[in-house]
């Protein structure tokens, strides 16, 4: 009888993934090579291995290659846009470039500009990350342009963009001419975004924002609040 040998087999990008996750006694120049390896793959799946490595690992060097990933609007292939694809780079790797780019910390133009780009992105769960990464990375400089974008994702079809776009304005605009938008949300249908808007309420009273506690308190109780709620 006949054996075959088991040959030793190479881990797959899913195992380097959790080894990651452990964090010790890493060859970090290694895991560079794995990383930049997975960027490239044909498959989706492996180059998002790549990028969460990148993130995890910290390999600013990387950046470049997420930009490039989070703003690729290379059409999938058609039976894929069949099946509800957009792109190659599929939406599940365009939000984690983001949250990739948010653990590196870096809030360079480039960077920047490509939050703004994921701002109008097709697949809410990009939208909400990058909502979420203009506010971690830009929130201490002059950025119209993002709050008027802001501003815009009020109207988002998805709950979970307007949720966190609500929480965003309470931490970064400098202007009390947003609460004229935020108005129109004061009995939206989701009962979290009108919990958030409390929340951002007080939050623009703590900044300066709302001046006094009257305009604070009437502005409050122009929100529909369920009795149990009252007291949020």
């Amino acid at each position: 009888m006949f054996f075959r040998r088991n040959k030793e087999s190479r881990p797959s990008p899913y195992s380097r993934l959790k080894e990651a996750e452990k964090l010790s006694d890493l060859n970090k120049e290694e895991f560079k090579t794995y990383a930049r390896e997975y960027l490239q793959s044909e498959k989706w799946k492996i180059r998002n291995v790549g990028v969460k490595l990148v993130g995890m690992l910290t390999f600013k060097e990387m950046i470049p290659e997420l930009i490039k990933m989070l703003t690729d609007r290379t059409p999938a292939k058609f039976l894929n846009r069949l099946l509800g694809g957009d792109f190659v780079q599929v939406g599940f790797i365009r939000r984690n470039c983001i949250r990739s780019l948010v653990t590196l910390k870096e809030s360079n133009k480039a960077v920047r500009e490509a939050l703004y780009k994921a701002l109008d992105d097709p697949y809410w769960e990009v939208r909400a990350e990058a909502v979420n990464a203009v506010t971690k990375l830009f929130s201490k400089e002059n950025q119209s342009d993002i709050e008027k974008k802001l501003i815009e994702l009020l109207c988002d079809k998805k709950f979970e963009v307007v949720l966190l776009t609500v929480e965003s304005l309470g931490s970064i605009t400098g202007d009390r001419g947003v609460l004229k938008h935020l108005r129109k949300l004061y009995f939206h249908p989701n009962q979290k975004v009108r919990q958030m808007l409390v929340k951002t309420l007080h939050n623009l009273f703590a900044r300066g924002i709302i001046p006094d506690k009257k305009e604070l308190t009437n502005e409050l109780n122009q929100i529909f609040i369920p009795g149990s709620m009252q007291n949020f």
